[in-house]
C-alpha cells in the first residue's frame, strides 16, 4: 500500500547517481498560496484526506494536461518550475552548492543536476504558509508522515539524503535508521545530510571524508572531545568529566550494577565521556546538531533507566539531574522506576554500562578479571 501522497520527482539518471551515490533531497512542505481556499483548512490540511483532492484542486481544473497537473505530482511540478525559470531561492542555493559553483549556472547545468537526483517534500499535505514549528513543539505533526517518507527511502534506496529543514532533521534522528552526518555550511538555507548505510553500496571512511570536503559539512559525528565539551557546558565546569568518579567493585555490587566479565580482557570504558560514545555507537544516544538526544525507540522508561544506571555506575555530582535534563532536553522525573523493568533496549544499555571500569579503594583504576552478578 502506498503511504505517501506526493510522488517523488525522480531524475532520469537518478539510478546512476552523483559520483556513484544516489541522492534524495527532502524539502519540508508545500505552501498553498490561496489562503482563502476552503479546501486548505479541510481536505488539503491532512495527510489522510488530501488523497481525495488529487484531481480536484481549483487551480488545476482548467489545465489541459490533467495527468500532469494534479496535487500528487507537486514534487515534479515544483522542480520543473524552477528549471523553467521560476525564482526559487532554496533550489538555486542548493544547486550552486552541489555543483560547487560560484558563477552563473546555465540552464543545461541545472537540468543535468536535477536529472541525477530525486526530490520530495516530507510533509504529505499543504500548509498555509512557509513557517514550520520546531519538532519538539509538535512531534505528532512530523511523526505522522514518517512512515510515508520511510517508504520513499525504501523504494529509492538513496545513499545520501539532504534535508532542508531542522525540524525534519530532528524527526529523522528520532524515528529513522538513517545516520546523521552533519550540517551543510551554506548561509541561505538550512541543509542537513544523512547517510543511508542500508542502500547497498559501502560508504567507507574515504568517501565520508570526500563528502565532508565536497559539501562543506559541519560534522555531526560524535567524538569524545565533543562529548567532553557538552559536559563542560552543561555542568559549568572546565573538567566536568572528572566529576563522575568510578565506583569500587563493592559499590557497584551494592547498587546492582555489575562489571562485565572479560576473557583475558579488562573493561574498556574508563570515564563517562567514553561511556556516552559507546552508547552512541549502539544508537541509544544520537547527535542532533549541537545537542545529544536519545535515539529511535527510546521511551521515557528507558530514559529513567539510563539515569538509574548512570548513578549505579558512577559517583555523580549532586546536581546531575538538573544538568542532564538540560543537556538532553528531557526532564528526568525521578520516578520510582521498578528495577524489574527490562526489555531489549535496557539489556543492550546495561551491557554497555557493565563495560565501565572500577577503581580500587585507593582511587586507582582497577582492572577486573571477574564480575559480580546482577
Amino acid at each position: 500500500m502506498q503511504k505517501y501522497f506526493f510522488k517523488p520527482r525522480v531524475g532520469q539518471n537518478y539510478w546512476k547517481g552523483v559520483g556513484g551515490l544516489r541522492v534524495l533531497i527532502a524539502g519540508s512542505h508545500f505552501r498553498c498560496p490561496y489562503s482563502n481556499c476552503v479546501h486548505l483548512k479541510k481536505e488539503c490540511a491532512s495527510s489522510s484526506t488530501i488523497f481525495e483532492m488529487d484531481q480536484k484542486c481549483p487551480c488545476y481544473l482548467d489545465k489541459e494536461d490533467q495527468e500532469y497537473y494534479r496535487l500528487s505530482n507537486s514534487d515534479t511540478i515544483e522542480v520543473n518550475s524552477y528549471l523553467e525559470g521560476f525564482s526559487y531561492q532554496a533550489f538555486s542555493a542548493f544547486t550552486y552548492l552541489m555543483l560547487n559553483k560560484r558563477d552563473h549556472l546555465t540552464d543545461q547545468e541545472k537540468s543535468e543536476f536535477w536529472e541525477q537526483v530525486a526530490f520530495t517534500n516530507y510533509i504529505q499535505h499543504y500548509w498555509p504558509d512557509g513557517s514550520s514549528p520546531k519538532y519538539s513543539e509538535n512531534k505528532a505533526l512530523y511523526d505522522t508522515d514518517h512512515e510515508a517518507f520511510a517508504q520513499v527511502v525504501d523504494e529509492l534506496k538513496p545513499h545520501l539524503i539532504f534535508v532542508w529543514n531542522e525540524a525534519i532533521r530532528d524527526c529523522l534522528i528520532a524515528n529513522s535508521n538513517l545516520t546523521y552526518f552533519g550540517k551543510v555550511d551554506i548561509p541561505v538555507l538550512s541543509v542537513y545530510l544523512f547517510l543511508n548505510y542500508e542502500a547497498g553500496t559501502e560508504i567507507n571512511g574515504k568517501k565520508e571524508s570526500f563528502l565532508q570536503r565536497q559539501y562543506h559539512i559541519i560534522p555531526g559525528k560524535v567524538t569524545k572531545g565533543w562529548i567532553e565539551s557538552l559536559f563542560n557546558e552543561y555542568f559549568n565546569s572546565p573538567n566536568a568529566i572528572e566529576l563522575f568518579g568510578l565506583k569500587t567493585i563493592e559499590e557497584r555490587s551494592a547498587s546492582g550494577m555489575g562489571v562485565r566479565q572479560g576473557v583475558g580482557r579488562p573493561p574498556k570504558i574508563k570515564d563517562v565521556a567514553s561511556l556516552f560514545k559507546q552508547l552512541v555507537t549502539r544508537k541509544i544516544l544520537v547527535r542532533a546538531g549541537d545537542r545529544i538526544v536519545f535515539g529511535n525507540g527510546i521511551m521515557n522508561n528507558h530514559k529513567e533507566t539510563f539515569m538509574r544506571y548512570l548513578k549505579q555506575t558512577f559517583n555523580v555530582p549532586k546536581y546531575t539531574n538538573g544538568c542532564m535534563s538540560r543537556m538532553f532536553g528531557y526532564k528526568f522525573i525521578h520516578s520510582e522506576l521498578s528495577a524489574a523493568f527490562e526489555d531489549d533496549i535496557t539489556r543492550k544499555m546495561k551491557a554497555v554500562f557493565m563495560m565501565v571500569d572500577t577503581r580500587d579503594k585507593d582511587y586507582k583504576i582497577k582492572r577486573m578479571g571477574s564480575s559480580s552478578k546482577l
